[in-house]
């Protein structure tokens, strides 16, 4: 007996079958190995639909992993679809390790996706999630955006980020597999150290109250409409008040921002904060509303914040990326491949080429390279600092391309898109640039 009829599980996984190719995050746990078996079903009712791709990622954590990353790779086997097993490109480290997983998850999928070309990465988030995260949120005290908890759909780096299990309780995922199903259980689901884990253990005692996931999901979604309604006023602002160069950086009118309504402006300076960045997460509150206010007082400022540097001059509020102290990550690239690069370039390689070229911030040697200078001191006079974090490609010491720099030849076979423009004005790429 399953919780859904054929036109309920077609209705539910709608979103996924308008794509070409799609990709669904497995962990291994009960809910992804629900999701994979929703999919399959889902397939069978639509007449066609789009190719899956499962992608499940060993974050070299603990020892099991290994295996885990196999009984997925197994299970989508038997179903038909491809699995890729993604493995950790760096130790994960610090006080706040799950977090610092779950974005190096999000980007191994994400570049993944653009590999493969999928347009869509699905996970199994399901109503006690949704729950829990508003509950989270609420304990930090968090606006109309954080307790709106997850969206239904979003878009991550350059790919479309599906939820479509947030109305969907984990019992009705669990009656979706069949009595013989396996799953793994993550011990880390019982570890008290986590908020999470404190909060799920008190859900007893929150129902007893009427705050069950049900209830607590439905204001999730009340928080999230009316965030959607603030968010249509700041794409309106960016429309008019921003101009965003395809290089990685953006210039905001300090005039209209300034007229505007303080939500509409910590909304429109957090999308820029989070694109030029390059991060999945906005900056925190209150350093975001200190930067605002000081920027509305009319003061000249010239700080960073969240991996940006924020320059006012007159009537400009200049962001760009900053190079930071450790200098920007580098990235290898083989022919064929596509991946994103520090947060804010989908960067792709010709499989034409036989060798393999690095992606990296261009810097001032780099400058002063694609120019045919010999200076070694600063960058050219009028040449802002936004020189220095440039996308550029390079094979060992030379200098092959840097796409968004005027007069600089064109490397055939490699290309940089910023995928964080829209993620400003959902209207960037379709309109010239400013």
């Amino acid at each position: 007996m399953t919780p859904f009829t054929d036109t309920e599980v077609a209705t539910l996984l709608a979103p996924l079958k308008r794509a070409g190719k799609v990709a669904l995050a497995v962990s291994g746990g009960m809910d992804s190995m629900a999701l994979l078996a929703l999919v399959e079903w889902a397939k069978t009712v639509w007449d066609d639909g789009p190719e899956i791709m499962v992608l499940t990622v060993n974050h070299g954590l603990r020892t099991e992993a290994d295996q885990e990353t196999r009984f997925v790779a197994e299970a989508a086997d038997g179903l038909g679809f491809s699995c890729r097993i993604l493995t950790a490109d760096q130790k994960l480290t610090g006080s706040n390790i799950q977090a610092s997983a779950r974005e190096m998850r999000y980007r191994l999928m994400c570049d993944a996706c653009h590999e493969i070309g999928a347009e869509i990465l699905v996970t199994a988030h399901h109503l006690e999630d949704q729950a829990e995260t508003f509950l989270l949120r609420l304990a930090r005290g968090s606006g109309v955006d954080g307790l709106g908890a997850m969206a239904s759909e979003t878009r991550i780096w350059g790919i479309n980020l599906v939820r479509p299990f947030l109305g969907i309780s984990k019992a009705q995922l669990r009656e979706c597999l069949g009595s013989e199903s396996e799953w793994i259980e993550d011990p880390s689901n019982d570890d008290t150290a986590y908020d999470r884990v404190k909060i799920r253990n008190l859900a007893p005692q929150l129902e007893e109250l009427g705050l069950n996931p049900a209830r607590l999901a439905e204001t999730a979604l009340r928080m999230r409409d009316a965030a959607d309604v603030l968010e249509q006023v700041a794409d309106n602002l960016a429309a008019r008040a921003v101009k965003i160069d395809p290089a990685g950086h953006c210039m905001i009118g300090r005039k209209e921002f300034c007229e505007a309504l303080p939500d509409t402006r910590l909304r429109l300076l957090s999308r820029c904060l989070t694109a030029i960045g390059g991060k999945v997460y906005r900056p925190r509150m209150a350093r975001l509303r200190d930067l605002m206010e000081t920027i509305v007082s009319g003061v000249e400022v010239s700080r960073t914040l969240s991996g940006c540097r924020i320059n006012t001059k007159g009537e400009k509020i200049d962001i760009w990326r900053e190079t930071g102290r450790q200098g920007l990550s580098e990235l290898v690239l083989s022919p064929g491949d596509t991946k994103i690069w520090d947060g804010r370039f989908r960067v792709s390689f010709d499989m034409k080429q036989d060798h393999n070229v690095i992606v990296r911030a261009l810097g001032g040697d780099g400058w002063r390279m694609a120019r045919g200078a010999d200076e070694t001191g600063a960058l050219p006079r009028g040449i802002g600092p936004q020189a220095r974090t440039m996308v550029s490609f390079w094979r060992d010491e030379k200098l092959l391309a840097v796409p968004h720099l005027e007069g600089f030849p064109i490397l055939s076979g490699v290309t940089a898109e910023f995928v964080g423009g829209k993620q400003i004005d959902p209207d960037f790429g379709s309109k010239p640039v400013n």
